[in-house]
């Protein structure tokens, strides 16, 4: 029984012991990520009016504005990433991929030959998000070295290859065994350069659906108006439905189309989403080009068409005239009603 105390005791005290280094451990790990902050903090406050005023003003590279100590080194890249992120203003982002492969390359070097996954997956997005092409060869010999390759790493590792021109974005993109998201399509074709998503275009009939979802919606949210014909020609051609609302939906998020009329023919679709989407695109245009297309479809089937049609209408300058001039002619109960409803709506605005 003296034994068994004895024992016990000796338990707690080491139990208390263990107890007091671990918590001496987590005080001191909590006062170097404070210091740690705070150092991060005083390089940003240091710089970041140096940096906008030398990437949107034309203004002058200060030294200042070089980092010389690893807490340095990550409020510099927070605040890179949060610039290339902003509105795109013309030769910002050759500033600042040159200065990353001017001062950050050694920083990111030791990175990512890191046994830990997440420092250098932490450290691949910066080489991507900053052209390090130098980094990003390195990083090919290091990464077939290894006999162990994480799905997403092998992701990324493709818009490595992508990114030092080693392999043409049509001869992955064609490839079915290769099981990518669409999202992660679409942060490939995001990435494109000018030249490759051309030549991506050139190879369209040969890419599968998620591609070709992923490809309208980069033209769109890219604004590449430059597609438009190749959109047009798509429009007409594309047998797949899911693609075929696609780039009636991506003319729609553009917000651009030099004329309405090849989007008539899908005012009367089958489809109630085309028929829709369509009125939106073909209602962007004046009324009085447009309004004898768009009125049949105010006693459409659909609740929605209906809706879209007659809210298109009214928020234009005569639209309310057009509108008025359709409820007493129409004998569709359903028609006048939503007309009623969106003048009201457009009085009490």
């Amino acid at each position: 029984m003296w034994l068994s105390s004895t024992l016990l005791v000796n338990f707690i005290i080491v139990l208390l012991v263990l107890l007091g280094i671990f918590s001496f451990y987590l005080t001191i790990l909590s006062m170097l990520q404070t210091q740690s902050r705070k150092k991060q903090l005083a390089y940003m406050d240091r710089s970041k009016w140096k940096w906008m005023d030398y990437l949107y003003h034309d203004g002058d590279f200060e030294e200042a504005m070089i980092p010389t100590t690893r807490d340095e080194m990550k409020a510099a890249e927070k605040l890179l990433v949060s610039f290339l992120n902003a509105v795109y203003v013309e030769g910002t982002q050759y500033k600042i991929r040159k200065f990353a492969n001017q001062y950050m390359t050694t920083y990111y070097r030791r990175m990512l030959t890191s046994p830990e996954w997440s420092i250098r997956m932490n450290a691949l997005y910066r080489v991507l998000d900053f052209y390090l092409i130098d980094l990003a060869e390195e990083y090919m010999t290091f990464y077939k070295k290894k006999k162990v390759r994480n799905r997403e790493e092998s992701y990324y590792f493709t818009l490595v290859q992508l990114m030092i021109g080693k392999v043409q974005p049509y001869q992955f993109l064609l490839d079915d065994s290769r099981h990518y998201t669409e999202q992660q399509i679409r942060a490939i074709v995001k990435k494109l350069s000018d030249r490759q998503l051309k030549d991506l275009s050139k190879h369209y009939d040969y890419l599968n659906q998620q591609t070709k979802l992923a490809f309208f919606d980069v033209l769109a949210e890219t604004y590449r108006v430059d597609y438009e014909p190749f959109m047009v020609e798509k429009l007409e051609t594309e047998k797949d439905f899911e693609v075929h609302l696609r780039i009636l939906k991506s003319f729609q998020t553009m917000g651009y189309a030099s004329s309405f009329e090849p989007f008539l023919p899908y005012l009367a679709s089958s489809s109630w989403e085309e028929r829709m989407v369509a009125a939106k695109i073909v209602g962007s245009f004046p009324v009085a080009s447009t309004s004898s297309y768009l009125l049949p479809l105010l006693e459409d089937d659909n609740w929605w068409v209906r809706s879209v049609v007659a809210s298109t209408l009214a928020t234009h300058k005569n639209g309310s005239s057009v509108l008025n001039d359709f409820a007493h002619q129409t004998k569709d109960r359903y028609a006048a009603e939503m007309i009623s409803e969106q003048l009201w709506k457009k009085a009490m605005a």
